[in-house]
């Protein structure tokens, strides 16, 4: 088992991989929020004709599986050439209808 840990420290940069999945869990955190966030309260407090109609769309997209989306990701991030980026791998993640959804019913409650 030393051998293994030993060949594997010389081979694999770990503090790289660490660093980039930091950048990635906090970035995609704090957009996706932050994005959330002002749609929440624009839903909440502007009058948006057929507002009823599209919060059941975003409920709907929560019952999508994110696995139906996984090539028209490929092809959307090859087109625009964030293909093995740290942009790309936030990307899928910022616009996400569950915290929508949450931060609306917050909203509601709170303000």
């Amino acid at each position: 088992m030393p051998f293994l840990i030993s060949f594997l420290s010389e081979r694999v940069n770990i503090f790289l991989g660490l660093r980039n999945s930091a950048i990635v869990a906090i970035g995609a955190t704090l957009l996706s929020s932050y994005i959330a966030a002002i749609a929440a309260y624009g839903f909440r407090f502007f009058k948006i004709p057929f507002k009823k109609y599209l919060l059941t769309f975003v409920l709907l997209s929560i019952m999508v599986p994110p696995h139906l989306g996984l090539i028209g990701y490929f092809e959307l991030l090859n087109n625009i050439n964030l293909l093995d980026t740290l942009t790309g791998v936030m990307l899928p993640g910022v616009a996400n209808a569950f915290t929508l959804y949450f931060l609306y019913q917050y909203v509601g409650t709170v303000i």
